[in-house]
């Protein structure tokens, strides 16, 4: 086993007081479910990700785990708590919410974090593209 797999089975995540969205696949399927999750190690947080459980019409109605806001501290980084906090995410987090799909996307220009994605198996599938909503400046909307 290696080290970041170790890490991942005993590491302290918790979710943030505060931020955490209720589950709202049972109650409501047009719903997503947004968490915002905390690694210590032990304090104070070292690490941070976001989690969106998204309902899907594709894949018959699969759910979708999509992963944001993936954040280790400067002084901890290459150390393993990145690839735990994935390995959780895919291993603990993504089948304890049903979701049979894990994404993320990350900015064009963050070559390193592209190279750690695919060392963890994430391949790259799709263009992204945004729209910040300003409609005072929006043409053709």
């Amino acid at each position: 086993m290696t080290r970041s797999a170790r890490l991942g089975a005993t590491l302290p995540i918790t979710p943030m007081s505060g931020c955490t969205a209720g589950r709202s696949r049972a109650s409501s399927p047009t719903l997503a479910t947004r968490s915002f999750w905390r690694l210590t190690w032990p304090e104070p947080p070292v690490g941070t990700l976001q989690l969106t459980l998204i309902p899907g019409m594709a894949r018959r109605g699969a759910w979708r785990l999509q992963i944001e806001a993936v954040r280790v501290a400067t002084h901890h980084r290459s150390s393993g708590i990145g690839t735990a906090l994935m390995n959780w995410t895919v291993r603990v987090a993504a089948p304890a919410l049903g979701a049979t799909l894990v994404q993320l996307t990350s900015d064009r220009a963050r070559a390193d974090a592209h190279r750690f994605y695919e060392r963890l198996g994430f391949r790259p599938s799709h263009t992204g593209f945004k729209l910040t909503l300003d409609t005072a400046r929006q043409p053709g909307l």
